[in-house]
């Protein structure tokens, strides 16, 4: 098989792979939730008796208070799952001859690492990873108005990315603690629901851990923490048990469904960017006079095109 084929046949595993997704599903499901959110009652009336539990009888309590407070957990790991497709793409995307080998093959550790290296001050790094040529921002062209639209564009890019990011490092601890082990406090204080008549969008995501203070303050602002249970027999050794990793602690954040449903709508609109552009690249057949690239816009639903002479 010549470079030429493999070429070949990886831009064709690419188009049907791209062709057959539905990178909005997230977004879908975020705002699907969101409607259950505003109307738990009615949205569960007609299967209260396949849900009920012993110490709930009429089950207010439990949809009120950790069923609700799981919808939010879902709904936080389906924002932050949106942030690694993304970024998985982007990572897999560079090698089209091997996309197929690549794609299909998820590594958490690279797809992290790759979202926490992530420069987003190196523009023509970022600019490659979305398949947009780089030209630098502070270089004016003789079109003005194209060059302002451009260097809007690729500031717009960088806002989402960064944006992206800092809610990925925020929230990657209760994401894996809610998708591996449900390591999470569902029924958190006391099982009260009360906080969702003040706050109906907002929830108090309790998650367990039992990391040390040196692993634990690492992020800006700390984390609110607390030993749910300290018990005169567990004061007594609390130090060694931390020293131990082996103390049980809560970390609680607050979230709100509308921003997880604003960061969902900003990771898809990267990913249809990058969509739109590799369609673009293997598409291409030489003969084009001008080149039509992709960018982002404010409307999570729209993309914007320039279109580049072709040398």
């Amino acid at each position: 098989m010549t470079e030429q084929e493999r070429l070949t046949i990886g831009k064709h595993q690419m188009a049907y792979y791209l062709s057959s997704q539905y990178p909005m599903l997230r977004v879908v499901l975020l705002h699907s939730m969101k409607r259950i959110i505003d109307d738990l009652d009615g949205f569960y009336a007609p299967i209260k008796e396949t849900i009920r539990q012993s110490d709930d009888e009429d089950m207010d309590s439990t949809i009120h208070c950790e069923v609700r407070n799981g919808l939010f957990f879902e709904a936080l790991s389906h924002s932050v799952q949106a942030i690694e497709d993304l970024f998985s793409l982007m990572l897999t995307a560079t090698d089209i001859p091997n996309f197929a080998n690549k794609v299909v093959t998820y590594s958490a550790v690279k797809v992290n690492k790759y979202i926490k290296d992530f420069d987003t001050e190196d523009t023509e790094f970022m600019m490659a990873q979305f398949q947009v040529p780089y030209f630098p921002l502070d270089e004016p062209w003789e079109c003005e108005e194209a060059f302002v639209g451009y260097r809007d564009a690729v500031i717009l890019i960088k806002e989402f990315i960064d944006d992206l990011i800092s809610h990925h490092k925020r929230y990657y601890t209760p994401y894996c603690q809610y998708k591996h082990g449900l390591s999470v406090a569902l029924r958190r204080f006391g099982g009260d629901g009360s906080f969702e008549k003040e706050t109906p969008h907002l929830s108090p995501l309790v998650t367990f851990d039992n990391k040390r203070f040196d692993k634990r303050f690492t992020t800006n602002p700390p984390p609110a923490f607390a030993i749910p249970s300290l018990i005169p027999e567990i004061a007594k050794y609390a130090s060694k048990l931390h020293d131990e990793e082996n103390l049980l602690w809560t970390d609680m954040k607050v979230v709100d469904i509308n921003n997880l449903i604003e960061i969902t709508e900003k990771a898809y609109n990267l990913t249809i960017v990058l969509h739109s552009n590799l369609n673009r690249l293997i598409n291409l057949s030489g003969n084009e006079e001008y080149d039509e690239v992709y960018f982002s816009m404010r409307d999570h639903k729209r993309v914007m095109s320039i279109g580049f002479p072709k040398e």
